[in-house]
């Protein structure tokens, strides 16, 4: 991180000069530049030996912006379905099969559940891990799925690799997701993803209750108020649906 940091003040740098602002030996540097080359964090300029940040700190870079984009977007779109529902509303995105918490608006209900922005879940058991996995392709499905033991939180947790494909082909054709009960005994959440301009889903959004507070009836209002709320955070993003999603 200090070699990165360096090369991020300056144009390019030599190893010595690296060496020198980083306290670290020249043979050091040299073995993580090497490293950092190969993933294409930075380039070395052939004609000097110096080196340089390279095109993926770009890509990094971008998708930290996209999720600025993102947080600023849905913020007030998010205040806005919390006060009607009175729930608490996170969204989250996908990061290497988790679910990272990026805003988070509480509810007026008195219970709270223990996430935060910066947090994390797996996939597999939560409704925005599952609505933005299943927007990947099958064989991305597949790697995730089968990458490690989908592990057991509740009794109603899927852990088996296939019955979770199967599950994910459902939420594709619905376009929403559930988690009733599946990462934790008590809360259940109802998520949509939010798509950028392209049509790619880039976060999600969910809401929080509590299981035995939801009846059937509460569940389609919720998921009514949830999709017209990713719909509109998702036209702000440049998003134009070609059909509607159904609740039902």
């Amino acid at each position: 991180m200090s070699v990165l940091e360096q090369l991020g003040k300056c144009t390019e740098a030599s190893i010595t000069q690296l060496a020198q602002v980083t306290d670290l030996h020249k043979s050091t540097i040299h073995r993580l530049l090497v490293t950092l080359e190969a993933t294409g964090m930075v380039r070395q300029n052939p004609q000097n030996g110096h080196y340089r940040l390279g095109f993926k700190m770009m890509e990094l870079g971008a998708a930290a912006l996209r999720s600025v984009e993102l947080r600023t977007t849905a913020h007030p779109h998010m205040e806005e379905l919390s006060r009607t529902m009175g729930l608490t509303v996170n969204l989250g995105v996908l990061d290497h099969g988790e679910v990272v918490y990026v805003d988070k608006i509480e509810g007026a209900g008195t219970f709270r559940f223990l996430c935060h922005m910066g947090s994390r879940a797996p996939f597999h058991c939560t409704a925005m891990g599952k609505v933005m996995t299943a927007d990947l392709t099958p064989a991305e499905q597949r790697r995730l799925v089968f990458a490690r033991p989908l592990k057991r939180f509740t009794r109603k947790t899927i852990t088996d690799p296939e019955k979770m494909l199967t599950h994910l082909r459902q939420v594709a054709e619905q376009g929403w997701a559930m988690d009733d009960g599946e990462h934790n005994d008590l809360g259940h959440c109802v998520g949509a993803p939010v798509r950028d301009h392209s049509g790619r889903v880039v976060g999600a959004i969910s809401m929080t209750t509590v299981c035995a507070e939801l009846a059937p009836l509460e569940r389609d209002r919720l998921l009514t108020y949830l999709l017209r709320t990713a719909a509109a955070i998702s036209s702000d993003l440049g998003h134009e649906p070609k059909t509607a999603t159904s609740v039902l």
